[in-house]
């Protein structure tokens, strides 16, 4: 019976961190292209499929796109994250988050492209996976600050407009 109830409350787990993980993949998606400037929306994408070693984002040709300027995608990836901490920070928590959702439905290749990518092998050391609350309060620090940087954004190009 105990591990019935400990089979539940795995799943449960899994449920809230999958959506936390979404939470994160939506938040970075938005704040990559505020960050870059406009019409950097597919190279924001790229740069997070490069991050997460994974497609992810497949919209608008994103992975020809990023197949096509690999090198400059990592780069500027590479970049990002070395100038904005907090953006790195859940980026290598949502790596984690990733490599153990893709761990746990067997996708054994995707967790090993995730252990040999250049950013799992550049920061999984300094960032540990989080349990479930910390994550969710990170999530929530990013949105605010990705909230904050659009409204800057618009702020600013609003002034430009008139």
């Amino acid at each position: 019976m105990f591990k019935f109830f400990q089979g539940l409350r795995a799943a449960r787990d899994g449920d809230k961190m999958l959506k936390i993980y979404q939470r994160a993949l939506n938040s970075a998606n938005q704040y990559l292209p505020i960050k870059l400037g406009p019409g950097n929306a597919k190279v924001a994408s790229a740069m997070l499929n490069e991050i997460l070693n994974d497609d992810v984002f497949q919209e608008n040709g994103v992975n020809e796109f990023r197949a096509q300027n690999k090198q400059q995608i990592a780069q500027k990836a590479k970049s990002v994250l070395e100038q904005d901490p907090l953006l790195r920070q859940l980026m290598i928590h949502t790596l984690w988050v990733k490599w153990l959702l893709d761990k746990a439905i067997n996708r054994n290749f995707v967790v090993l492209a995730h252990e040999n990518g250049w950013a799992f092998e550049l920061y999984s050391a300094q960032y540990s996976l989080l349990p479930i609350k910390d994550y969710d309060v990170l999530v929530t620090e990013f949105e605010n600050q990705t909230m904050q940087a659009l409204g800057n954004y618009l702020e600013s190009h609003s002034k430009t407009a008139h």
